[in-house]
């Protein structure tokens, strides 16, 4: 399934990729560089003499409160935003692997309050979710680390097994790093089901991405492991220009043909059980 996918993702970027390698990077721009600025005008504010000539005439806590209000507030707001244009990215590479002509106005699809809001809320549990697999997996790794070298320190390990059992403790974390990002491929397709149905939750968008990686979590892992080469060989002869795109529309295409291949199989399944009356 993955070798068609791959192809059928080559075939697709073939002549368009300059044009949605500049639409991921716009993307990148827009939502990195957005968030940047605002940090450095919080920056420059508090070195700034405004700050200050406000300490000066107001009350301390009145004006420290109003400042975090408006930092909070703008802040949303730019949240808001890059949430937008990232699904705005994720549904004109779900247009394209669908096959569609995947316009650069998508990139903006999602731009009113409703929807900016549903993206916002679908990324905040989605990044929720994933620092919370994140400690889950690395609380083992910490308890190893902390022992070994709480042993080490008291002087109870020779040097030969403090090596050894650090070798172990890497190891472990390796697999728990590993264990975790296969973990989060369980959330991969809910932005693909907040394109399919606008109106759908974020948190049903979840859910309906768990129920539909039973079956294809494998080959997702696969799928997503085998371009680690890929983003080896940026560095040296084939350029991030082609290997983005080649990503991005490989993950769309892979989640519609999955939807398309259990759509077929439960429709047989359904068939089958309803002949045998089963239900």
């Amino acid at each position: 399934m993955n070798s068609d996918i791959k192809i059928k993702s080559k075939t697709i970027i073939k002549g368009d990729t300059l044009r949605l390698f500049f639409i991921s990077f716009s993307s990148f721009i827009l939502r990195r560089g957005t968030f940047a600025v605002w940090f450095y005008c919080i920056i420059n504010l508090f070195k700034s003499g405004m700050l200050k000539s406000f300490l000066d005439k107001y009350n301390d806590a009145l004006v420290y409160s109003m400042v975090i209000f408006d930092v909070a507030f703008v802040t949303a707001i730019l949240f808001l935003f890059i949430c937008t244009v990232k699904l705005g990215e994720q549904f004109l590479y779900f247009i394209k692997a669908s096959g569609g002509k995947g316009r650069t106005g998508l990139l903006f699809s999602f731009f009113t309050f409703e929807k900016s809001f549903r993206a916002f809320s679908l990324y905040f549990r989605l990044t929720f979710l994933k620092f919370s697999w994140l400690l889950y997996f690395l609380l083992p790794c910490i308890v190893t680390y902390g022992l070994t070298f709480y042993l080490y320190s008291s002087g109870n390990l020779l040097p030969i097994v403090f090596y050894i059992m650090l070798a172990g403790s890497s190891l472990l974390l390796s697999f728990c790093i590993f264990m975790w990002r296969v973990a989060f491929f369980r959330y991969n397709a809910a932005p693909y089901y907040i394109c399919l149905n606008r109106d759908i939750s974020s948190k049903a968008a979840i859910k309906k991405s768990i129920y539909f990686t039973d079956g294809f979590l494998r080959e997702s892992v696969l799928l997503e492991s085998s371009f680690f080469g890929w983003f080896l060989s940026c560095g040296f002869v084939i350029p991030f220009v082609y290997v983005l795109p080649y990503l991005k529309i490989s993950k769309a295409l892979f989640v519609v043909e999955s939807l398309s291949l259990k759509a077929y199989t439960e429709t047989k399944t359904s068939y089958a059980i309803n002949y045998l009356r089963l239900k």
